[in-house]
């Protein structure tokens, strides 16, 4: 094993080993990405789908909101997007991890340049990429938090907005 001989050289393989993991997990959320697109309704997307085209929008979030679901926020954004939904269920997890995405590596930056001015905002976008991977990889269910539009409303995007 070759040693180095000073720290630029550590420095020039450390970086290059932090940008293959970076691009190493953009491939993994491309890839997640990529299974959304096969996406299908499922389940209570069926149900909210039809109420939302049988009752429009304000009669048929009444109708939920006192007969099924209490939560207020989800079922209406479900139902603004009812016109959208064939194709926003094959595109919406792609969405989702592009935002989840954006804000982990905004709050990264954030602390890094609070705490840590010194290193570089790459090294910010790689810890992103692997909190954002590693939190889908050891989901409980990635179906229902990433796959299915309704849980993904739910379940999901409130986590983002945080």
């Amino acid at each position: 094993m070759q040693s180095f001989q000073n720290t630029g050289e550590r420095f020039k393989v450390l970086r290059l080993i932090i940008l293959l993991l970076l691009v190493s997990l953009v491939f993994g959320l491309i890839f997640f990405g990529y299974q959304g697109a096969f996406s299908r309704l499922m389940a209570d997307d069926y149900c909210y789908a039809a109420k939302g085209r049988d009752l429009g929008l304000f009669q048929g979030f009444w109708n939920i909101y006192t007969t099924w679901s209490g939560r207020y926020s989800s079922i209406l954004l479900i139902l603004a997007t009812e016109p959208l939904v064939e194709w926003l269920v094959k595109v919406m997890p792609t969405i989702l991890l592009l935002v989840w995405l954006g804000s982990l590596i905004l709050l990264v930056i954030n602390i890094q340049n609070i705490f840590l001015e010194k290193l570089p905002h790459w090294f910010g976008w790689t810890l992103a990429a692997l909190v954002l991977y590693l939190t889908i990889l050891i989901a409980p269910n990635r179906f229902q938090i990433l796959y299915w539009l309704n849980g993904s409303i739910t379940y999901t995007l409130p986590l983002i907005c945080l």
